[in-house]
């Protein structure tokens, strides 16, 4: 087998790359690499928006911490992504699919269990704290989605956004 086949593998874990076109599946799956169609690729990438931002933060806090998040920023982080799921559905989308809904009902201190957990885990930690560039993106096109709605709080989302980390300068 490819050695990059079973590196995707590895990385997957389990989970299919998902497509909005069918051939790209067929050629997909035909290499050996597990993929699905995504009929609403559009609406699924707006509903995981909140959660890479959310995976990738937490995985940033963790590894600059080396162990993980602390309980306070998975919290923020929580909190965050619940109000960006009210700012899609705001904006007249359904979350999509159903568990993005599950996880918009639940407490948030059962979603920062969710990424205070999985930020200890240090390949994932490794892997998803390459993400800042794309996490502070995305956290400021979620922000200014909200100008349209006095009814969303801001600043849940952009606290989303990975600290800065203030490095000491030399003399």
């Amino acid at each position: 087998m490819d050695a990059c086949v079973e590196t995707h593998r590895d990385l997957a874990a389990g989970q299919k790359t998902k497509l909005s076109d069918p051939r790209w599946v067929d050629l997909f799956v035909r290499a050996g690499l597990p993929a699905v169609p995504e009929p609403d690729m559009a609406l699924w990438l707006r509903c995981h928006a909140p959660l890479c931002v959310a995976f990738e933060s937490v995985s940033i806090a963790g590894a600059r911490r080396g162990t993980g998040a602390s309980w306070k920023e998975a919290m923020v982080l929580a909190h965050g992504i619940q109000e960006s799921f009210r700012l899609i559905k705001s904006l007249g989308y359904p979350l999509y699919p159903s568990g993005k809904a599950w996880l918009d009902r639940s407490p948030a201190w059962v979603v920062a269990g969710m990424l205070w957990s999985m930020s200890r885990i240090r390949s994932f930690r490794e892997l998803l704290a390459t993400g800042e560039g794309e996490c502070r993106a995305l956290v400021d096109v979620m922000a200014a989605a909200t100008r349209s709605d006095s009814t969303i709080t801001v600043s849940k989302i952009l606290a989303m956004k990975p600290k800065d980390v203030l490095t000491p300068t030399l003399r």
